[in-house]
C-alpha cells in the first residue's frame, strides 16, 4: 500500500505526486488520461496585472512579485491565499508563491527535460496565433520573450504553411501591426506550400512530427530561407508551433542555421504542439522520480468517519480493484477532465464535495447563470470550484476539512478562472506541489 494515492495525470497531480516523493513517501497515481495541461498554449501564466485596462496590453506592469500581492488584495476567494496561508501579509505570500513556482518549473526542466524561457520573476511577452501578444511568467523555449519595448521594436515576417489549417500568416502580420501601434506592414508574411507532405488530415501536431525528423526539417528550412531572402530587415521569423514534438531543440538550430533572422514559434491553441511536448515532460518526470501509474478510471470512493477510506478503479484492461492508502490528493480538473459536472447543478463528480463561487455554494442550475452569452466574457463556471483550507483539504460551508485525508489541487479549485484568467497552467503546478508537500507529509 502506498503512503499517497494521487488521482490525475495532468500538472497538478504529477507535481502533488513529485512533492511528495521528494519528501519521501510512496505513490501511486491513477491516471485516466492526459490533463488539460496537454491542451495548453506553451505558455506558462501565472500572475497577470490585475489592474489592466483591456486594449492597453502594452502597459502591462511585468512584476510577478506586485500582480500576485495586488491579486491576494483583489481577490480573497483565490487558491493562492491557501496555498501561502502561512505567509501573513500579501507581499510575504507572493515571494512565497514565486519560490514554489521555481520549484515546480525546476522539476519540468530538470526531471522532464523541457527547456523553458523566462526568469519567473517578470511577465514577458510571446505572439500568439491571432497576431496579438500574451504576457507570461515563463513559457517553452523558442517563443521568444519579449518586453513591451522590443515588440515595438520588431520586424517580423509571419509564416504560414499552406494546408496546415489555423494560421492566416498576413492577417496575422496585420493584427500584431495594430496591436503594438506600428505603422502597418513592418510586419510582413509569407507562405510556405507544405499541402501535399501533410495530406489531408493535417494539423500542427502532425506537421510538429514530421519536423522530428532533421532531414525533413532541413528541408523546410532551406524553402523558407529562399521566401524571406529579400526582407534585408526584418529581425525575426514568426512560425506556427510546429518545430518538432520529441526534437524540439534540435528542428529549432536547424531552422536558424539556415535561414538568418532569429526564428520563433507562436503560442498554440489545441491541437496543441507545446501541449504534447508539456505531457511528455510530464511523463518524463513520472519515470525521473520512478512514481507508481496505474492506467485507469475512479469508479467509486468509499467514506467513512471524515476520512477517505478506499478507491475502486477500472483498470485499462477492464479489471476493478480497490485502493487503500492513508492520504489522497485530487486533481483531477474541472470540465476537460470531468472532475466537475452539471447534474442540475455543478458538482463535483467523485466525492460529490460542494462547488464554490466566491464566498457561496455554487447552485445556480440555469445556463444564464453560470455562462455568459458572450463567448469572450468571464463565465461563472470556470471560477466555480472546491474550497481548501490552509492543507489544501476541501471544505464545507462552515470551513471545516470534509475528510480530513484528502487534499485537492488544479482546476478544480474555485477562485480563479483557469482557462482565461491570469494563472492558470502556473496555479495548476504550484497547487499540485504545495498539495503534494502536505500530503506526503513534508509541508
Amino acid at each position: 500500500m502506498s503512503d499517497l494515492i494521487v488521482i490525475g495525470g495532468g500538472a497538478a497531480g504529477v507535481m502533488a505526486a513529485a512533492a511528495a516523493k521528494e519528501g519521501g513517501a510512496s505513490v501511486t497515481l491513477v491516471q485516466r488520461a492526459p490533463g488539460a495541461s496537454a491542451l495548453s498554449s506553451g505558455a506558462i501564466d501565472f500572475a497577470g496585472d490585475p489592474g489592466l485596462v483591456p486594449g492597453r496590453a502594452m502597459q502591462e506592469n511585468p512584476s510577478l512579485q506586485a500582480n500576485l500581492a495586488a491579486q491576494l488584495n483583489h481577490n480573497p476567494w483565490h487558491p493562492f491565499h491557501q496555498m501561502a496561508a502561512e505567509y501573513g501579509a500579501p507581499e510575504a505570500k507572493a515571494g512565497h508563491l514565486l519560490r514554489g513556482l521555481e520549484v515546480a518549473c525546476a522539476l519540468i526542466k530538470d526531471r522532464g527535460g523541457l527547456a523553458l524561457e523566462g526568469d519567473g520573476r517578470e511577465n514577458s511577452a510571446r505572439i500568439t496565433p491571432l497576431g496579438t501578444f500574451k504576457f507570461a511568467a515563463l513559457a517553452q523555449s523558442g517563443c521568444g520573450a519579449f518586453s513591451a519595448d522590443e515588440l515595438r521594436a520588431m520586424r517580423p515576417v509571419f509564416v504560414g504553411f499552406e494546408g496546415l489549417p489555423g494560421t492566416v500568416a498576413a492577417r496575422q502580420a496585420v493584427v500584431f501591426d495594430h496591436v503594438r501601434g506600428a505603422k502597418e506592414g513592418t510586419s510582413r508574411s509569407v507562405e510556405i506550400p507544405l499541402a501535399e507532405a501533410l495530406g489531408p488530415n493535417s494539423n500542427a501536431i502532425g506537421l510538429a512530427s514530421l519536423f522530428d525528423d532533421e532531414n525533413y526539417a532541413r528541408e523546410v528550412a532551406k524553402k523558407l530561407a529562399a521566401a524571406v531572402a529579400d526582407f534585408k530587415d526584418a529581425t525575426h521569423l514568426v512560425l506556427p508551433p510546429v518545430l518538432g514534438i520529441e526534437n524540439t531543440g534540435r528542428a529549432r538550430a536547424i531552422f536558424n542555421e539556415e535561414v538568418g533572422p532569429e526564428v520563433i514559434e507562436t503560442l498554440a491553441v489545441p491541437p496543441s504542439a507545446p501541449g504534447v511536448r508539456f505531457d511528455l515532460a510530464l511523463q518524463r518526470v513520472i519515470k525521473a522520480l520512478d512514481i507508481e501509474v496505474l492506467a485507469g478510471d475512479v469508479i467509486g470512493v468509499e467514506c467513512a468517519r471524515g476520512a477517505v477510506g478506499s478507491l475502486k478503479v477500472r483498470l485499462a484492461s477492464g479489471e476493478e480493484k480497490a485502493l487503500r492508502a492513508p492520504r489522497y490528493v485530487l486533481a483531477g480538473g474541472k470540465f476537460i477532465g470531468g472532475g466537475i459536472e452539471k447534474e442540475g447543478a455543478l458538482r463535483e463528480s467523485l466525492f460529490g464535495l460542494p462547488v464554490f463561487w466566491k464566498d457561496q455554494r455554487f447552485v445556480s442550475v440555469t445556463n444564464e447563470e453560470i455562462f455568459d452569452r458572450r463567448f469572450l466574457r468571464s463565465h461563472a463556471a470556470f471560477c466555480a470550484g472546491l474550497r481548501v483550507d490552509a492543507k489544501m483539504r476541501p471544505v464545507g460551508e462552515d470551513g471545516a476539512a470534509i475528510y480530513e485525508n484528502l487534499h485537492a489541487a488544479g482546476s478544480v479549485l474555485g477562485g480563479y478562472d483557469a482557462v482565461a484568467g491570469p494563472g492558470g497552467l502556473g496555479v495548476a503546478l504550484v497547487s499540485g506541489y504545495v498539495a503534494g508537500q502536505h500530503a506526503g507529509g513534508g509541508a
